[in-house]
């Protein structure tokens, strides 16, 4: 039930991005192994060493990727983790090194609970499936969301980098 509900929340996150809840109709958005757990040991960027689930796959057959014209919060990426990670209990900071190139992150939300780098790592529930979290990066820029995004989807890990897009909701 856990499993499907996870799955559920993260077409439901893919999908509200993929249309315009306007209440009138759809706009365009746009154009569209057991491994270790720490980025060194994960692949690098562009590298796929991981099976895809049916699950991972349904999820990227409707992702579409961010651009600068889409309406998104200009600090916050969402991630989510291919399922083959779901072995994780913690996700480290010093995993996101890829991040910091782009810009400092302030925090991190899971589970509805904020992790800074002095927590070190932000601890994963056990039997929690295709882990998602939120990442608040310090500077706001639409153009870094988006470069966050297209690096972090080039991790072996990542299923999807999204922009936490903002929804404007109109009753015709």
């Amino acid at each position: 039930m856990k499993r499907l509900l996870i799955i559920f929340l993260s077409v439901v996150l893919i999908a509200v991005h993929t249309l315009s809840l306007t209440g009138c109709g759809n706009t365009d958005r746009g154009d569209n192994n057991a491994l270790d757990d720490t980025i060194d040991n994960i692949g690098k960027p562009g590298e796929y060493n991981t099976e895809l689930s049916e699950e991972d796959q349904y999820i990227l057959d409707h992702y579409i990727e961010p651009t600068l014209d889409m309406n998104f919060y200009d600090n916050e990426v969402w991630v989510i983790l291919k399922s083959a990670y779901d072995y994780l209990t913690e996700l480290k900071f010093s995993d996101l090194k890829i991040v910091e190139e782009v810009s400092p992150i302030s925090h991190i939300w899971y589970n509805l609970e904020e992790y800074t780098y002095e927590d070190g790592a932000v601890p994963f529930k056990e039997g929690d499936t295709q882990h998602m979290f939120k990442i608040t990066l310090e500077e706001h820029s639409k153009e870094k969301v988006v470069d966050v995004c297209k690096l972090l989807q080039s991790l072996d890990m990542v299923l999807v980098a999204d922009p936490n897009y903002i929804y404007d909701i109109t009753l015709c």
